[in-house]
């Protein structure tokens, strides 16, 4: 370009002297100080100001260069004058160099312009040329009209203002561009035509190009609109862009979506078009657009040499951006190693997925293959390793979410939310996150970091696609969790959104563990902070509206324990803004019913009962606005959940109004209060407008109604025979209607069908709410009858909706049922329905006893009270005649005294062996007082052990025998009480054969062992008193005891089928131990006692054998083989006595250890001289014994020594064992061990004297194998192999 253009000199300047001093600024007031500029006016205006007051020269002929400068006195620009003669002249000079160049020259030049200053030159100085024609023209324009007038233009003139410019002749360009032939080319664009020239200027060199192209760039400003004010300076040129088409811009699919705008990419050029690029597509000048999507070097492409050059140095590479941008930094720069392409190997899976999972913004996982092509302008690509790999891993996403840019730390936590909604992450991974947002959260912290903070413990806790459990939160500081939750709602600086996340996630919390309502309420300030924050009054304007989760949370905080209701019940009267006015949206009536709902839950705690005289009117007509909007038809899921809510409110309080002694504090509440606001009418209607639907409001309907009824039976004259008349009158041809019995049949059918399948341990919606039905109908039809003993003589029961034959089958099936876990709706059913056939009497007593018997073990905790009144029902039909009818022995005195109802106490005591009661499913005066919470979770039921009941159930008053000292029962009882322990025991066992008479489903063979030693153990630390023998003595309690344990033998294994061996000893003796006494401590206690006055009881040492199978550890077979080896002689328990369906147990596997096989050798040598071990105990030690002997017996056991034969180590133990037997133990031990056998484990044990007598070619077999190893032992043992076993 030397060629085209000269430099620019600057002419000398008109000034006479530079030295000058400077002029005393304009402007400037009387007292020496500058005036006040003022902020409001920008920059422009006080500069277009300044040039008004200060008019440049327009005289200046020349540019002449400046010597110095001094001050802070700034250059002036040029006159406009000059700068068109500088146009001018440079536009000339140019017209003559190119006209005097070849047209390879030309080519050259062009591609040297295109070079520096992009492909679409061409177009941007042609509309440059085209405005500063119109600029030039426009003020001719105006001038000539300031000097004459307004005039028109004339045709040549419109025809210029069109922008039609004539072409200059001139040698044709090469075309570069496939462009439309009407538009000008490069060549005839005019660069410099307006540029003056000077006759002393010299040539315009190759380097002031770019400045000419700016200066034409930053023409004259527009004079379009001369009224419109401008806050530019005059004289100021523009800077003017291409002016690129919507059909130019290309949008990826995936670019992310905006509410704003669309993000316009430039498009990929066309790869099939070889000739050169489209002329309709805006192209930025060096960037090569080859591909926007992340491009991976394949392994056989060439790489960069390890220096870091590359001989590639075209357009975008990093060789032409080192060479461009950083000239002298050599090719190997480290700090330049970001602009070169990463090797192929470092990208290249061997799967489909990355070896770790990548992420993106959304939270989904990136497959291998978007992670290794996806562009850049997503924003996944950052500098963590591999760099090259578009989406972030877990370890970027917790590295960059503790960053101190706050933008980029609260992107990356709410990436980390979306992933915790997809995702299940592992334990170790959910506590790094949790951390990573507790941090984030805490009081102080940037808003936009503290909201993504919440947002991700909500998402952690609430809506994790791995289901928080009661042990998640082991894992984190709850504690810590609830103090913060609290400061962000008392400061109140977080948004809305984020306080309702604090909300919900406070209700899971106290949802998953009851145990943290105590820390919620611990808080000063909170249950005022909830109110204010999420339960406004109702308002018609746009403020916040209450939240049904602030009531959700209230009720969950109540049902955790009696002191939170207590707490809560201070600011309950909050919660009555939601009724005072009637609920006529949706919205509403859930505010109102969890309004009542709370108030429920306070009154089966017996509190909060004195608001139903307070708002009493607002509950009547809230009742009578339900009743009417019924009966108009309308049922929506909204108004029937209020209805559902308002009855059962009202049956907390009938409830309540029926023993006002029970409620805290007492009398809150009055049955006379209860009859004069009507309520028993209003239900009663209630139910009748629900009957043709039978749904959730004829459930609660039928509740409360029975509780009014209840209560009327104890509080009304005659014994509510009123108030059952009036519900026989209104109810008795609803009740015999076709279709309600109809439905409620399909009821049991469905849940017979339902219950049979296994494999599921809770009941669906539909199964409960089956179930509700069936029981709250049953129980309406039981309050109907009349109590027992009455002399009412009208009738007034209702017609049983359901066959009686249907009830007893459902409820058979619910107890024998072992895949469903008993749950309170199951119980319910199982109560009413038990206490309905005890009154319908269709049935005999043992039959009604023998179901009766089964539902300890088939209830869950809450329904004590029920169990109780079962115990009362069955002490009551157990007789001398119904034992005897069961064949089962009994003391003649037993039953002079108070026979069963002996045990009642102790039964009832066991029922209730903490302080903390849980709620029953159907309120009743007496709970109201002792419950203490109404949350059933798993930590509950694991600290209480009493219902479901063991099958033992019979003997729990041994366990106050027992623990007599401590136990609560001694104090209670009453001072006609006068039974001794052994009358005590002779019931319990009577009680327990009676249940295994009855129950089909007996009892463990463990727990019938367990409460059998539990007898013996009656004798632990008590005095030697000759004057009282031991309890176990008495023969009516050891032939209860023989008779309980003798189905359990082994000779009796075929008779009882439904028993199992699952269940261990140390499993049985975990309810009465507890889980900080070990049953081995139980069992040494139990041998020493058996060391010290069984005298060789045979069923004392029997049930000495049962955890020295080769199923509990070795420690038991040491303590008594080992530490108790004299007793072993006293134990005869022959192979059938002994209590086991399997006495493989007890021979494998073969004992390999070196200290035991040397104890049942000590056993089978003791006493030389006199008689050894006998039965059982003798077959044990022979066995193990002889299978670490013997290589046959070794085979058979699946012992890895036997696998080879002529192992020389095993060889050797064997041999050497064989002559300890040899020579320490009795001829008839030695005999047993050489010729011992055993078919294997899998197949039934042989017993003496088949086990003995092993067959003459294995006897051969093994004669040989000694000889083998040893033929002076082989000598020795001849005999024995030669006599078999007598």
């Amino acid at each position: 370009m030397t060629s085209l253009v000269g430099d620019i000199v600057e002419r000398k300047s008109g000034s006479t002297s530079s030295n000058a001093p400077p002029s005393r600024p304009t402007g400037t007031n009387t007292t020496g100080f500058p005036l006040v500029q003022h902020r409001s006016q920008s920059a422009f205006s006080r500069a277009r100001q300044a040039a008004q007051r200060n008019p440049p020269t327009t005289s200046v002929p020349r540019i002449n260069p400046v010597a110095s400068t001094t001050g802070n006195s700034k250059p002036q620009p040029p006159p406009s004058d000059d700068i068109q003669s500088l146009q001018g002249q440079i536009s000339e000079e140019n017209e003559r160099r190119v006209a005097a160049m070849s047209p390879q020259e030309r080519e050259q030049e062009i591609d040297s312009v295109k070079e520096h200053l992009g492909v679409g030159i061409e177009d941007m100085i042609r509309k440059m040329q085209e405005a500063r024609k119109r600029r030039r023209l426009k003020q001719e324009l105006e001038d000539s009209t300031h000097s004459h007038g307004p005039r028109t233009c004339s045709g040549a003139t419109k025809q210029i203002l069109t922008c039609t410019l004539d072409k200059r002749p001139s040698s044709p360009l090469p075309d570069f561009r496939d462009k439309d032939p009407a538009e000008p080319s490069l060549e005839s664009i005019d660069i410099e035509s307006h540029i003056p020239t000077s006759p002393t200027q010299p040539p315009v060199h190759q380097a002031s190009l770019k400045s000419a192209v700016a200066i034409k760039r930053l023409g004259p400003p527009e004079a379009d609109h001369p009224d419109r004010p401008s806050s530019t300076p005059p004289r100021m040129r523009k800077l003017r862009f291409a002016d690129p088409k919507p059909s130019d811009i290309h949008v990826y699919e995936s670019a992310p979506s905006s509410p704003r705008r669309v993000m316009g990419l430039l498009p990929l050029p066309d790869e099939r078009d070889q000739a050169g690029p489209s002329s309709n597509v805006v192209q930025l000048p060096t960037l090569p657009f080859s591909s926007l999507r992340r491009r991976v070097p394949q392994p056989q492409e060439s790489q960069e040499s390890p220096s870091g050059s590359s001989n590639d140095n075209s357009d975008g590479t990093p060789e032409h951006i080192r060479a461009q941008y950083f000239p002298e930094a050599p090719s190997d720069d480290p700090s330049l190693a970001w602009i070169r392409d990463v090797p192929s190997s470092v990208v290249s899976f061997s799967s489909g997925q990355p070896e770790e999972p990548r992420f993106d913004l959304q939270g989904r996982t990136l497959s291998a293959e978007d992670a290794s092509a996806l562009p850049t302008h997503l924003g996944l690509h950052h500098h963590s390793n591999p760099s090259q790999l578009a989406g972030y891993t877990l370890a970027d996403l917790l590295h960059l979410s503790r960053s101190t840019v706050p933008s980029q730390r609260s992107t990356m936590l709410t990436v980390l939310s979306r992933i915790l909604r997809r995702e299940r992450l592992s334990e170790d991974v959910f506590k790094k996150i949790f951390a990573v947002g507790l941090e984030a959260s805490q009081v102080g912290t940037n808003l936009n970091v503290c909201t993504s903070g919440v947002e991700l413990l909500w998402s952690a806790l609430v809506k994790s696609a791995s289901p928080a459990e009661e042990s998640t939160l082991k894992s984190i500081p709850t504690e810590s969790l609830i103090s913060l939750f609290a400061e962000h709602l008392s400061s109140q600086v977080l948004p809305r959104t984020s306080l309702l996340q604090i909300l919900e996630t406070l209700l899971k919390l106290v949802t998953l563990s009851p145990d943290l309502c105590a820390s919620v309420l611990s808080i000063p300030q909170l249950l005022p902070l909830i109110v204010r924050v999420f339960l406004p009054p109702p308002t018609g304007n746009d403020g916040p509206s209450a939240e049904v989760n602030a009531l959700r949370l209230f009720h969950q905080l109540a049902r955790s324990s009696r002191a939170n209701a207590e707490k809560l019940s201070e600011t309950a009267d909050a919660a009555l803004r939601f009724l005072v006015i009637i609920p006529d949206t949706s919205s509403a009536q859930l505010l109102a019913a969890e309004t009542l709902t709370f108030y429920s839950i306070l009154g089966r705690y017996g509190l909060y009962a004195h608001i139903a005289a307070t708002a009493n009117a607002h509950i009547s007509k809230l009742g009578n606005n339900l009743l009417v909007q019924l009966q108009n038809g309308v049922h929506s899921p909204s108004l029937e959940y209020l209805a559902e809510a308002w009855l059962h409110l009202l049956e907390c309080w009938v409830v309540c109004a029926i023993d006002p002694h029970q409620t805290s504090p007492p009398h809150e509440i009055l049955w006379t209060q209860i009859s004069n606001w009507e309520w028993g009418e209003t239900i009663l209607e209630l139910l009748l407008v629900s009957s043709s639907r039978l749904g959730v409001v004829w459930t609660a309907a039928c509740r409360a109604l029975s509780a009014w009824v209840d209560g009327a039976a104890v509080n009304s004259p005659r014994n509510g025979e009123q108030e059952r008349t009036l519900v026989y009158e209104k109810l008795r041809h609803a009740i015999s209607d076709g279709d309600i019995q109809d439905a409620l049949q399909e009821d049991v059918n469905s849940l017979m069908i339902s219950l049979r399948d296994t494999g599921r341990d809770s009941l669906s919606l539909a199964e409960e709410r089956s179930f509700d039905r069936l029981s709250a109908t049953l129980k309406l039809v039981l309050s109907t009858h009349p109590p027992i003993g009455s002399d009412t003589e009208t009738q007034t029961a209702l017609d049983l909706p359901i066959t009686f034959t249907s009830m007893q089958a459902l409820a058979d099936l619910i107890v024998d049922a072992s895949s469903i876990i008993p749950s309170p709706r199951t119980a319910a059913f199982l109560q009413v329905q038990t206490r309905l056939r005890r009154r319908l009497r269709r049935e005999s007593d043992m039959e009604w006893l023998s179901f009766a018997m089964t539902l300890p073990t088939s209830v869950p905790l809450g329904e004590e009270e029920f169990i109780a009144w079962l115990f009362d029902q069955i002490a009551i039909l157990l007789t001398k005649d119904l034992a005897s009818a069961l064949s089962i022995p009994t003391p003649p005195d037993m039953w002079d005294g108070k026979g069963i109802e002996t045990l009642l106490p102790f039964l009832v005591e066991s029922l209730y062996p903490s302080e903390i009661r849980l709620a029953p499913f159907f309120p009743t005066p007496k709970s109201l007082k002792f419950t203490s919470t109404q949350c059933n979770s798993p930590s509950l039921s694991a600290r209480i052990v009493s219902l479901p009941a063991p099958r033992s159930w019979p003997l729990w008053p041994l366990d106050h025998l027992l623990r007599s000292g401590t136990s609560q029962v001694f104090r209670k009882l009453p001072p006609s009480w006068d039974a001794s322990e052994t009358d005590v025991v002779r019931a319990s066992l009577v009680l327990c054969l009676v249940s295994q008479k009855l129950v089909k489903s007996k009892m463990p063979r463990s727990e019938a062992m367990f409460g059998c030693m539990k007898i013996f153990m009656l004798e632990h630390e008590q005095p030697n008193d000759a004057s009282t023998s031991e309890v176990y003595r008495d023969k009516s309690v050891e032939s209860s005891m023989r008779l309980l344990l003798n189905p359990y033998t082994w000779a009796n294994r075929h008779d009882i089928s439904e028993h199992s061996d699952d269940l261990s000893l140390e499993d049985a003796a975990k309810a009465y131990l507890g889980a900080s006494t070990p049953f081995y401590q139980f069992y040494s206690d139990f041998l020493a006692l058996y060391d010290a006055i069984s005298f060789g009881h045979d069923l004392f040492g029997t049930l000495l054998l049962g955890p020295i199978s080769q199923r509990y550890p070795r420690d038991y077979r040491k303590l008594l083989i080992g530490d108790h080896r004299h007793v072993l002689r006293y134990i005869r328990t022959e192979p059938g006595q002994v209590l086991s369906g399997d006495l493989s147990a007890y021979l494998y596997p073969v004992e390999t250890n070196g200290e035991s096989i040397s104890l049942f050798l000590g056993a089978l040598t003791l006493n030389a001289g006199l008689s050894g071990l006998e039965g059982f105990l003798r077959l044990i030690a022979v066995h193990h014994v002889s299978c670490n002997i013997w290589p046959d017996l070794r085979h058979h056991s699946g012992s890895k020594q036997g696998q080879d034969d002529q192992d020389a180590k095993e060889q050797e133990r064997a041999r050497r064992l064989l002559g300890l037997v040899s020579s320490q133990a009795r001829a008839a031990v030695v005999r047993d061990v050489v010729r011992y056998r055993q078919m294997g484990p899998e197949v039934d044990v042989l017993l003496s004297p088949d086990c003995f007598d092993a067959p003459n070619e294995v006897v051969e077999q093994r004669r040989a194998w000694l000889r083998s190893i040893d033929s002076n032992l082989a000598e020795r043992l001849n005999d024995h192999f030669s006599v078999p076993s007598v």
